[in-house]
């Protein structure tokens, strides 16, 4: 303020209700003043009012007061930043919220995938065991139907089972197909368990062995001895696969083995599936393998189509000494567990 102003109002009273300047007993207008001054200075001892024209005229003062202006630049310039920061912060909260809403659908696409994978798992697991249980059963109706005719007929005595793919010897669809007093010896193909295979089911009145024979690289065999008091007849089940070609070496491999029975037993009966067309007369393998028979004086008795498609494939030839009677091949219709049936004549007397 001019001194002139400063004249006009140098009168008014100093009190409770106005303030004086510290440097020229300034009394400023009372309207001037801020109601909130008078009271902090009536109630603080060491605060001192300034006028602005005192402000304006002490240069140190303004030196005191530069440091305080600065810092309070300095802290809203920090109060800037913090704000920015605060700013940025929430956007990128936003953007993690958003992050954590996306991620939890594509959560619930996973889950709601899982479940959909373990369901058709379950099913496939389902079919799995549907489709085996059914292959185990045909499998099982297959041998039952095959040895049906045997349980009609009160007289047999024996009967051979081909390619019976029974896998284990204690199957149960060995036990199912196996007639009422009868027992069994079964072979299984080496290496390959639940392919080929040979079982020869014959009645308990017989005491019977199985002979421990090589494993063929031609054919699959399984020879059982059956003792009747005093004489020896050998049952020699072959199972030849037509999935192989018709070498010499399966010709002389059945040659050696029948050479052994000869020596070792008085009768002897081979049955099973040669997969050979011996209806054919002009074949070379049925030529080889009826010279053969020739030779040891083997008569075929299998006179009639064995396959399905036709063809005689399946024998049972014997010795002279064994007459053979109602003996006749059943197949299944996939032409496997080929089954012969043999009705020896004579047996009390062997």
């Amino acid at each position: 303020m001019s001194k002139d102003t400063r004249s006009t109002t140098k009168g008014i009273k100093v009190g409770v209700n106005s303030v004086t300047c510290y440097f020229c007993d300034y009394v400023p207008p009372a309207e001037s003043v801020h109601k909130d001054i008078l009271p902090a200075m009536n109630n603080c001892r060491n605060l001192r009012y300034i006028c602005d024209g005192c402000l304006r005229s002490f240069d140190g003062l303004k030196t005191v007061t530069k440091p305080i202006l600065d810092k309070n630049d300095e802290i809203e310039l920090e109060i800037k930043k913090i704000s920015e920061h605060t700013t940025a912060l929430c956007k990128d909260f936003c953007e993690l919220k958003q992050l954590v809403v996306a991620n939890g659908d594509r959560l619930n696409q996973i889950n709601s995938v899982d479940n959909t994978l373990d369901k058709s798992f379950d099913n496939f697991k389902q079919q799995i065991n549907e489709s085996w249980t059914g292959i185990v059963k045909q499998g099982i109706d297959a041998v039952k139907n095959d040895v049906k005719v045997v349980q009609r007929t009160l007289e047999v005595l024996l009967f051979l089972l081909c390619e019976t793919w029974h896998g284990s010897p204690v199957d149960p669809s060995i036990q199912l197909a196996m007639p009422p007093g009868f027992s069994f010896l079964q072979m299984l193909r080496p290496h390959d368990s639940y392919h080929g295979g040979l079982i020869v089911f014959f009645k308990k009145m017989f005491k019977a062995r199985k002979i421990e024979v090589p494993v063929f690289q031609t054919f699959e065999a399984i020879i059982v001895e059956f003792s009747f008091e005093r004489r020896k007849v050998f049952v020699f089940g072959i199972y030849r696969p037509g999935s192989k070609l018709v070498t010499s070496l399966f010709f002389g491999e059945l040659t050696s083995v029948l050479e052994h029975l000869f020596a070792l037993g008085d009768g002897l009966i081979v049955a099973g599936d040669f997969n050979i067309h011996i209806e054919r007369p002009g074949d070379t393998h049925s030529i080889n393998l009826l010279e053969i028979f020739d030779s040891f004086q083997l008569t075929n008795v299998v006179n009639e189509p064995t396959h399905n498609l036709g063809g005689t494939l399946d024998l049972v030839v014997s010795t002279p000494d064994i007459p053979l009677s109602n003996c006749r091949c059943q197949a299944t219709i996939d032409n496997k567990a080929v089954g012969t049936l043999l009705e020896p004549f004579g047996y009390k007397s062997f």
